[in-house]
């Protein structure tokens, strides 16, 4: 934001975003999936608590309600979430094609949380500089989120 105040044209990122529904008798918090995505919902019922994880045809966790105690797990799995507006749409808006973004240097997608990493952007929390090529990054870099290794990711177009 600092960047965009200071005259940077910057691009525009929406991590996902839960409702949270505040109520005495029953909290809730909702993250519904992607529009128009295949999947299935995955439900863990309690006494008093409720947890629904929907999940693609390959496992990617893209949805998720919680109920009651079970709210509490809001946090950890929100990091999980694809997210509402990915930083290069605004420029794939505009007409240029994933090789003008980032030529010969594709994104990666994690097979345990679905998580787009694009190298042109890095992982500056995980110690991944912005512009570090997907071959530059090291065989033993594990993602902050989920845990999940460089192998846990495959390229996509």
């Amino acid at each position: 934001m600092a960047a965009t105040l200071s005259g940077a044209e910057t691009q525009l990122a929406l991590p996902a975003l839960p409702i949270v529904v505040k109520t005495s008798a029953r909290p809730l918090v909702v993250c519904p999936p992607p529009a128009g995505t295949a999947g299935a919902w995955e439900l863990e019922l309690g006494d008093g608590e409720a947890a629904a994880i929907y999940r693609t045809q390959n496992g990617a966790e893209v949805g998720f309600a919680l109920a009651g105690g079970k709210t509490r797990l809001q946090q950890k799995i929100a990091k999980c979430m694809p997210p509402l507006l990915p930083s290069d749409v605004g420029r794939l808006e505009a007409g240029l094609g994933k090789s003008d973004i980032s030529p010969s240097n594709a994104s990666y997608e994690c097979e345990t949380c679905g998580y787009f990493c694009d190298p042109e952007e890095g992982d500056p929390d995980g110690g991944i500089p912005p512009g570090t090529r997907w071959g530059g990054i090291p065989d033993d870099w594990i993602y902050p989120v989920c845990g999940a290794g460089k192998a846990d990711f495959e390229e996509v177009a």
